[in-house]
């Protein structure tokens, strides 16, 4: 069987059948032969077979620490009251911020300013927070400078329209709402929309310079910037 569960919801599959349940809702067992949309709900006619496929799920989540259902929540709760209350950020090359320490981008609007040098340097990454699920990078490539958002509802990037070298001050924006915003040397900003946003706050910190973590962008982490970083502000509009 195939055992999993999220966040308070959980299912076991076997074969055939599929017993599910969303999180504080009873069991419903599925023939994915017969139903592959999940539409008839056979629990109130098969018992023994939802209490046999339950009870194998029972002894999958004792075995792996699952329970009880719901504690991640109050874990959550009690790792985001840790975050860092600062709204403003001042980053130099080489810098590194772990989750506690990093800006608490989730569900808010930033602006992010950097100043840098690309003279010898036509790709890499110039600032990044997050990963692979969540996250936002700032980073050239190919000598395009690339705004990318990721989220739950999908991943998002702005491309400015000409090649980037030399020295430059760029200012990327995300709004909570999901429009993404990238301007070079206080030129009109190009502008996307974008139902890409940072919902939850990242696993992983913020690097700058580099993506330490997992990649934020389409590119293989850690994509080290070989120019110059001269300074990156970071910069959160209020709750």
């Amino acid at each position: 069987p195939l055992v999993w569960e999220h966040e308070g919801n959980r299912a076991i599959r076997d074969g055939k059948w599929k017993l599910v349940a969303k999180e504080g809702k009873p069991w419903e067992l599925y023939d994915l032969t017969a139903d592959r949309s999940e539409a008839h709900d056979l629990a109130s006619s098969e018992p023994d077979r939802v209490n046999k496929m339950s009870a194998t799920w029972d002894a999958w989540a004792a075995r792996a620490n699952v329970l009880p259902l719901g504690a991640w929540r109050a874990k959550n709760n009690a790792t985001n009251a840790a975050l860092s209350q600062q709204r403003h950020f001042t980053l130099k090359a080489g810098d590194q911020l772990d989750r506690t320490e990093a800006p608490a981008i989730a569900g808010r609007s930033f602006t992010i300013t950097a100043k840098f040098d690309a003279t010898t340097a036509k790709t890499g990454v110039l600032i990044a927070q997050g990963g692979s699920a969540q996250g936002y990078a700032l980073y050239l490539a190919d000598g395009k400078l690339h705004f990318t958002v990721r989220g739950r509802d999908g991943v998002s990037t702005a491309t400015w329209r000409e090649s980037v070298t030399g020295v430059h001050t760029a200012v990327a924006r995300a709004d909570a709402q999901g429009p993404l915003a990238l301007s070079l040397d206080g030129q009109p900003s190009l502008r996307i929309t974008t139902r890409a946003r940072i919902t939850t706050m990242p696993a992983d910190g913020l690097d700058m310079g580099a993506d330490g973590g997992g990649a934020v962008g389409s590119y293989s982490a850690p994509n080290k910037f070989a120019g110059t970083i001269e300074a990156i502000t970071i910069e959160l509009d209020a709750p």
